[in-house]
């Protein structure tokens, strides 16, 4: 099955695997809101491809002082 790179340059199958958070996707961006103080999340694949964008957005704070770890396997 061949898919367009557009659908692929973002990151995909995001699961909350503890706390909460809401991923979601509209056109070239996507956003993970994450609604409890701390939240993790498993990505089948990460990467942002050129014009794509991915937003972080915590409660209360910065995603520097939040502690995003990024793993692939």
């Amino acid at each position: 099955m061949l898919v367009p790179a557009v659908a692929l340059a973002l990151p995909q199958g995001g699961q909350v695997t503890a706390r909460s958070a809401s991923i979601a996707h509209s056109g070239n961006t996507l956003t993970v809101t994450q609604t409890s103080g701390k939240t993790a999340i498993d990505w089948q694949g990460f990467s942002i491809g050129a014009g794509q964008s991915v937003k972080f957005r915590q409660p209360g704070a910065s995603i520097a002082q939040g502690g995003v770890v990024l793993l692939s396997a």
